[in-house]
C-alpha cells in the first residue's frame, strides 16, 4: 500500500527552526493541544511545515508508542480511497484477490495523519465522519463494523469554507475535523528566521560537500525575497547553491538560482558599490520639488506624497547590488508606504519617475526579471 506510511519518532529532523513571535506562538499551540485527544486540523501553505507540526503534535502526544499514519489525500484515486482507508474483503470488487486493512485500522490506538483533506473526494467524506463521530469503520463488501480509536489530525492549503459553500467539503466533517486548529505561517511572516533556516540546512548540506557559510550580499538577497514556495523553497534553494559552490568558501550571488538574481552575474564590492546616501537623498527631494530645474515628471504623476525617507532606506540598503520590482513594492506594502493605491501600482510609478529622471537604471530586461540599480553617480567610488 504504497500511501501508507508508519511515522517513526525522528526527533533530530523533528525540530521547527526560529524564535520569531509567529514560531514562539506556533510552538506554544503544539505544547497546548498535543497531550489530549482533539482532533486537530492545521492550516498553511504550501511548503510551510504542515507535516512537520503533525509529526510534533504526536511525539508530544499521550500516543507517541502507537501507530502515526500518513496519507496523502490528494493522491487517492476516488474509486479507491474507501479500500484505501478502511481496507476490503476478498472479492469486494475486480483485483481484489486477498483481504486488506485499511490505514484507519492499521493506525488503532495511535494518529492518523490525513494530509491534504481538502482534496478529499466529496462520496469519501461521511466515511471518514462516521469514523471519527462513533469509531467505527466498516471494510468494503462487509457487512460488519469494527470500533477503532483514532485520533486525527489534518492538513490542508485549501479555503474549506469556500469548499463548503460551493458544496465539495461536507460542513459536519470540518466541524469534527477542526475541533482545534493551528495555522502555519509562511516564511514572508517570519522572515527574521531565515538566517536560522539557512544555517540548518547548511549544516545539512555539509554532509554531502563542504561549503563554509553564505555572503552577506546572498543572505540579504534571501531576506529580500518573498518564497512563495516558503521553507521548501529555501531549502531546494541552498540545496541547489551548495551544489553550484562546488566546494567555495561561501555561498555568493552566483550561486544562487536566477530567477533570484535576475541575471546578476557577480558579488557587488561592497568597497566601492555603497550607495552615496548624501546625494542620493538630495535626488530624491529634489524630483518632489515642482520648481526643480532638470528632473521631469511623467504624465501626471508626482513624487510629492511619496514616502521619500522610506524610499531612501530602501535604496540605501540595496548597497548598489540592485532589486527587482516585486522587492520594492513588497518593502513599500511592509512600510505602509502605497497610500490609497495598490503598492505594485504604486512602486511602479515611483520605478519610473526615478528611471525617468536617471536616478536609476536597470538591466535591460522587462517585468518581472528586471533589476534596478542605483545609478553610478550615486555611487562611492565612480
Amino acid at each position: 500500500m504504497t500511501n501508507q506510511l508508519r511515522q517513526r519518532d525522528r526527533r533530530s529532523d523533528s525540530l521547527i527552526i526560529g524564535n520569531s513571535e509567529p514560531v514562539l506562538k506556533l510552538r506554544k499551540m503544539i505544547d497546548m493541544l498535543a497531550p489530549g485527544d482533539l482532533h486537530i486540523l492545521i492550516l498553511g501553505e504550501n511548503g510551510t511545515g504542515k507535516e512537520l507540526v503533525a509529526r510534533l503534535l504526536y511525539q508530544k502526544s499521550s500516543r507517541p508508542g502507537q501507530p502515526f499514519i500518513g496519507v496523502n489525500m490528494a493522491s487517492l484515486s476516488e474509486n479507491l480511497v474507501d479500500s484505501e482507508l478502511f481496507g476490503h474483503k476478498k472479492g469486494a470488487f475486480t483485483g481484489a484477490t486477498v483481504e486488506t486493512t485499511g490505514l484507519f485500522e492499521a493506525a488503532d490506538g495511535g494518529i492518523i495523519f490525513l494530509d491534504e483533506i481538502g482534496d478529499l473526494p466529496l462520496s469519501a467524506q461521511a466515511k471518514i465522519l462516521r469514523a471519527i463521530e462513533y469509531g467505527e469503520i466498516r471494510k468494503t463488501g462487509s457487512n460488519t463494523t469494527k470500533i477503532v480509536d483514532v485520533r486525527t489530525i489534518s492538513a490542508t492549503n485549501k479555503d474549506l469554507d469556500k469548499a463548503i459553500q460551493e458544496g465539495t467539503f461536507r460542513r459536519d466533517l470540518y466541524f469534527r475535523l477542526n475541533a482545534a486548529r493551528i495555522d502555519v505561517p509562511p516564511l514572508r511572516e517570519r522572515k527574521e528566521d531565515i538566517p536560522l533556516l539557512v544555517s540548518h540546512f547548511l549544516e545539512k548540506a555539509r554532509c554531502k560537500q563542504a561549503v563554509g557559510g553564505i555572503s552577506k550580499a546572498a543572505l540579504d538577497l534571501l531576506m529580500d525575497y518573498s518564497f512563495p514556495g516558503n521553507i521548501r523553497e529555501l531549502k531546494n534553494i541552498i540545496e541547489w547553491a551548495v551544489t553550484m559552490a562546488q566546494g567555495a568558501q561561501q555561498i555568493t550571488l552566483d550561486h544562487l538560482p536566477e530567477y533570484l538574481t535576475g541575471g546578476m552575474s557577480k558579488e557587488p564590492d561592497v568597497s566601492s558599490g555603497r550607495v552615496r546616501s548624501d546625494a542620493l537623498l538630495e535626488a530624491l527631494k529634489a524630483i518632489t520639488r515642482p520648481s526643480e530645474q532638470g528632473f521631469q515628471r511623467p504624465w501626471h504623476e508626482t513624487l510629492r506624497y511619496a514616502p521619500i525617507e522610506k524610499i531612501y532606506e530602501f535604496l540605501v540598503k540595496t548597497d548598489g547590488m540592485g532589486f527587482s520590482w516585486r522587492e520594492f513594492s513588497e518593502y513599500l506594502n511592509r512600510q505602509g508606504g502605497g497610500g490609497t493605491h495598490s503598492c505594485y501600482a504604486t512602486a511602479g510609478r515611483y520605478l519610473r519617475i526615478m528611471m525617468i529622471n536617471r536616478i536609476l537604471e536597470h538591466n535591460g530586461k522587462r517585468a518581472n526579471a528586471a533589476r534596478y540599480l542605483v545609478r553610478t553617480p550615486y555611487l562611492d567610488g565612480t
